[in-house]
């Protein structure tokens, strides 16, 4: 019986043994796009030559008014196609990681008190779309116009104040139904810079309810 165990516990060492001198291999997710190929020729700082429409959607769900300035508290989402960054990959749709630098509009509100990026995220399609997300914070004044308060949001880019044909559609606009906020009207106007650029800029007229002001 001995000589059984002694026999079982060689075998069960050997066993051991072969396992410890094999390596340890951890299973990660293999990344599904090569960023270095995507990137390789890529120059963040021009422009894209696919469209210079930049569309956006503005659901805001936090509004307060005070001393003629408002407050807004909301998530925009912005799209633009740059055929520089498409790739072969089957996925649809990826995460754009933090450490790779693509063109942006650098979308800012014209004539705000605060605009302040809470929030981002981007992706990228197979076609080259980009979707940036963002949640914000928005502070800007209002004025009286013909016993109406009106607060506009003039949408514009730091990054394309030399192209007038560069413009922002908006696609969507939102919010709720207890808000504070009235009857909107969305246009489009030329914005002169300090340098003397110009810019097509979109401009969102929000009415203040009077009856709900605080």
């Amino acid at each position: 019986m001995s000589y059984f165990y002694t026999l079982v516990s060689v075998f069960v060492s050997a066993i051991l043994a072969f396992h410890l001198d094999d390596p340890i291999v951890i299973e990660r997710p293999q990344n599904k796009v090569e960023w270095g190929d995507v990137m390789l020729e890529y120059d963040p700082s021009q422009t894209p030559i696919d469209n210079h429409t930049i569309y956006v959607s503005i659901r805001i769900f936090n509004a307060k008014w005070q001393s003629e300035v408002l407050s807004l508290d909301f998530e925009m989402l912005e799209r633009w196609t740059d055929s520089r960054l498409r790739f072969q990959e089957k996925e649809a749709k990826v995460l754009l990681p933090k450490t790779q630098h693509i063109w942006t509009p650098e979308t800012y509100f014209v004539d705000s008190i605060r605009d302040e990026i809470l929030r981002e995220a981007t992706l990228i399609t197979n076609l080259g779309e980009v979707i940036r997300r963002e949640r914000r914070h928005l502070e800007i004044p209002c004025t009286l116009h013909s016993n109406m308060t009106l607060c506009d949001l003039g949408i514009g880019s730091y990054s394309a104040t030399s192209q007038p044909q560069f413009e922002y559609a908006v696609t969507e606009f939102g919010y709720t139904k207890t808000s504070i906020l009235g009857n909107y009207l969305v246009a489009t106007k030329m914005q002169k810079s300090l340098d003397g650029d110009k810019q097509r800029i979109a401009v969102i007229s929000l009415q203040i309810l009077f009856n709900q002001q605080k």
